[in-house]
């Protein structure tokens, strides 16, 4: 049976519990694929791959859409380097530094001022390995300029991610909030005790 939200991706920022875990279900239950997005909680962190410090900065800065704001809290030193050029474009080059970890490497477009590639090292099996995270087509969503086209690049892989639309506080019928009825009869063997 086909849901309504079928061959959408749906990502929900604080999905890790409460209402946020519940819309995560609920558009999962339609069929959506589900991204979600905690930054404070520490079971999400877990359960996404790795345990490495420098993998834990990687989810934490895509999981946090108020990164800007906490710049500062996660790399302790910052450091502007000399502009480089990216597709023939100025851009100024910020290294955030933190004890004992390779440094991150954000790259803002000298025009725009806006976030254009930001360059990282998470451990691998097979060593230190880069990621590089391209943005692009920036459009306004309630006042706020959101890359709609980002490229993440490995060695060996380079995935792409287009968002067709960004809406904010979707309303969800409260029926998808309810709890499941209980099919076991209280005689039935497999009801839970």
């Amino acid at each position: 049976m086909a849901g309504k939200l079928d061959g959408k991706i749906a990502i929900v920022t604080g999905g890790a519990r409460g209402i946020g875990g519940q819309i995560a279900t609920a558009f999962a239950a339609e069929g959506a694929d589900v991204v979600i997005a905690d930054v404070l909680d520490a079971e999400l962190c877990d359960a996404l791959s790795g345990h490495s410090d420098s993998a834990d900065v990687l989810r934490r800065m895509e999981a946090d859409l108020q990164f800007a704001l906490h710049i500062e809290q996660m790399f302790p030193e910052l450091r502007v380097e000399y502009p480089e050029k990216i597709e023939g474009r100025e851009v100024n080059v910020l290294y955030g530094i933190r004890e004992g970890q390779p440094a991150v490497k954000f790259y803002f477009d000298q025009q725009s001022d806006l976030l254009v590639r930001l360059l990282l090292y998470t451990d691998s099996p097979l060593g230190v390995e880069p990621v590089q995270f391209d943005y692009a087509d920036y459009r306004v969503v309630d006042g706020v300029k959101v890359p709609f086209h980002v490229v993440v690049s490995q060695p060996e892989t380079r995935s792409s991610l287009s968002i067709e639309e960004i809406r904010q506080n979707v309303p969800i019928d409260a029926s998808k909030f309810a709890k499941p009825l209980q099919n076991h009869s209280p005689n039935d063997s497999t009801a839970p005790n």
